[in-house]
This record gives structure tokens, sequence and C-alpha cells, in this order.
């Protein structure tokens, strides 16, 4: 039975948070929300 794409996509983003989570730094904030957020100008915000 193949996935429905929405599961597809859901796996994806977890396999990708499993590698960003590694690059963070403790101390660093975290912004977590609803699917806005993927829309938030994060870049804007930070000071790297």
């Amino acid at each position: 039975m193949e996935k429905e794409p929405w599961r597809l996509e859901k796996e994806q983003m977890v396999k990708d948070f499993h590698v960003w989570n590694k690059s963070a730094k403790k101390g660093q904030i975290v912004f977590t929300g609803s699917s806005l957020m993927e829309m938030f100008p994060i870049q804007d915000y930070s000071y790297q």
C-alpha cells in the first residue's frame, strides 16, 4: 500500500528536524509554532 503524500511529507520533515537539531547550540532560542512559522523570515532576526 502506497503512503499518502501528506504522510511522506511529514516523515521527511521529521528526518530534516533530526539533522537540524544536531547543529543546535546550548543557550540558543528555538522558535516553534504552526506551519505559519515556516514562512517567518527568521534569518532577518538572527545575529550570525
